[in-house]
């Protein structure tokens, strides 16, 4: 007789355990979610920059007086280029 009340008392204790478990007395919305952010617009794509001519960009280059001037960006600068051996002599003393 033990035996089975005990086991009324275990069942009856786990029945309460797992009914307590099964719902919820919150009454309240679930929170709202932000919209989502629009999707991002790549940045538009500038048109090709006319190529720089490499003599005339190094001789202005060269001309700078000043030892704390900005460097100069040149990634995605297209240069021509001229095959005038004398290009430089200008500034760089020769014949």
């Amino acid at each position: 007789m033990k035996t089975n009340t005990r086991i009324a008392i275990l069942g009856s204790a786990v029945a309460l355990m797992l009914g307590a478990c099964g719902g919820s007395s919150n009454s309240s919305p679930p929170p709202m979610m932000p919209p989502a952010p629009p999707p991002a617009t790549p940045p538009a794509t500038p048109p090709p920059a006319a190529p720089t001519a490499f003599t005339a960009f190094v001789l202005g280059l060269l001309g700078q007086t000043n030892e704390t001037a900005s460097p100069v960006d040149i990634n995605g600068t297209e240069f021509t280029f001229t095959e005038d051996a004398n290009a430089f002599n200008s500034v760089l003393g020769g014949p």
